[in-house]
């Protein structure tokens, strides 16, 4: 079952409008509007059929925007940023909406701003300043909010780790790399034992290494990357849904179909305790022809005067 993200798409157009400020002389805010009105970015926030989907794609808007202000980017891409997250926040369509940051993120931003003020960036200076002043920024434990809601919701969220070793060990995972290499040192090495050995496998003396290591290990880096590009899916797949639905329509219609046996005590001890009249048959007591008043009630009494 394919998602689509909601801000599918927004990053892509960021670093885009980003990175033609960047060919400008300048980090005026004038150079950075520019590129902004060629791109005509206002109407980012058009299309949206609800007020709930707005909502959701104007914090994932911002959470986008407010990567580029951070390290590890460098500095003429962080007043990009900021000028990005400015000028996105003040053209929100939704209400008390803010900026969440952490702690480490705030305290980059104040390093940010520091470096503003000591370059005398006029105009960062002033627009940093009066989000800071308007209150923009929302100081919470994480940047993104966690609650039951999200189980059932997909999105392509990737961590920004800068100190991921992923990609270092995924360059290592290459062929004619180190893994490669101790990979293929590794499968010599075992055949030179298993013909020392005179056998298809080395004797125990001299398998005191797993040739497999650096194979399980490049294939264990593919399946954290794998993993990483296509995240699992959280959502409940359609067609197990279609099949719950029609077992349980089953189900209610064999409950439905269970025939139904008239009350039998209700025909001995009356309609009394009900308060409307009964439909069910009467329990009828025929006759018998050849009936003998006579007759015992037990059969010991019936034995003993035999």
């Amino acid at each position: 079952m394919y998602s689509l993200h909601i801000a599918s798409g927004v990053k892509d157009d960021c670093r885009k409008l980003i990175n033609q400020f960047e060919e400008c002389d300048t980090v005026r805010f004038q150079d950075f509007s520019t590129v902004w009105q060629s791109m005509k970015f206002s109407a980012i926030f058009t299309g949206r059929q609800s007020y709930a989907e707005m909502l959701e794609f104007c914090e994932e808007v911002l959470q986008i925007a407010k990567v580029f202000m951070l390290p590890p980017y460098r500095f003429k891409t962080q007043i990009g940023g900021l000028y990005l997250l400015y000028g996105l926040y003040y053209k929100l369509p939704c209400r008390k909406i803010k900026i969440r940051v952490t702690l480490s993120e705030w305290k980059e931003i104040l390093e940010l701003h520091n470096n503003i003020r000591e370059g005398n960036h006029t105009d960062a200076n002033y627009i940093l300043s009066k989000m800071i002043y308007n209150d923009v920024f929302y100081h919470c434990a994480f940047h993104r909010e966690y609650g039951l809601e999200k189980f059932l919701r997909v999105k392509e969220v990737q961590t920004n780790n800068q100190y991921s070793l992923l990609p270092t060990l995924r360059d290592m995972s290459e062929p004619d790399q180190i893994l490669s290499k101790i990979e293929t040192f590794s499968k010599i090495y075992h055949q030179a034992k298993s013909e020392i050995s005179k056998g298809s496998e080395p004797t125990r003396a001299l398998n005191m290494y797993d040739a497999k290591t650096a194979e399980k290990l490049i294939k264990k880096i593919k399946d954290v990357e794998y993993t990483r590009q296509h995240p699992i899916s959280d959502t409940i797949d359609e067609e197990k849904m279609v099949c719950s639905r029609k077992s349980l329509k089953n189900t209610l219609e064999k409950g439905s179909q269970v025939k139904s046996f008239p009350d039998k005590s209700r025909a001995k001890i009356g309609h009394g305790f009900d308060t409307d009249s009964s439909d069910e048959e009467e329990l009828e007591i025929n006759r018998l022809d050849n009936y003998n008043p006579n007759l015992p009630e037990r059969f010991e009494e019936s034995s003993d005067s035999e």
